[in-house]
């Protein structure tokens, strides 16, 4: 079936991916990417070059930075809920 949202939580998407996402469906789908400003095993700056490689290929992306570190922080996953229920493609509050 046709990918309809891809959520990314402090991780990183690889580059031959993109291709694939897309593949399976006419418009790309939504991207969620939440990532820690402190993360020290991976960087935030690869959060943020990941949201530019994705929404220069066309992606809808939302972009949830928060303060902590390579952590699942506990209002990522209530905007992870609602993104994917609700389709949700704003930016998230910063927090």
């Amino acid at each position: 079936p046709p990918v309809d949202g891809v959520a990314v939580i402090a991780g990183y998407l690889l580059v031959d991916t993109v291709p694939a996402i897309r593949a399976s469906r006419g418009d790309p789908p939504r991207v969620m990417i939440s990532h820690g400003r402190d993360d020290s095993l991976l960087g935030f700056d690869g959060a943020e070059r990941m949201r530019r490689v994705l929404e220069k290929h066309g992606f809808p992306v939302v972009f949830h930075a928060y303060d902590g570190g390579h952590e699942i922080a506990d209002a990522t996953v209530t905007e992870l809920r609602a993104f994917l229920e609700r389709g949700e493609t704003h930016d998230l509050p910063i927090r």
